[in-house]
């Protein structure tokens, strides 16, 4: 399938799923799980002013 073709973790082996929304794709074994944490800080909250 096209995410395997175009995978730069072929050498690992061939991607089985992605994540729920589908914006990445990771090689994952039977000893290793690939996970992408997405995260974001408001850092206006927690700038205090002089």
């Amino acid at each position: 399938d096209t995410c395997n073709r175009k995978s730069n973790q072929q050498n690992l082996g061939t991607i089985k799923s992605s994540n729920l929304c589908a914006e990445i794709v990771e090689y994952s074994s039977p000893t290793e799980t690939a996970v992408c944490n997405f995260a974001s800080l408001a850092l206006p909250r927690f700038v205090k002013e002089k």
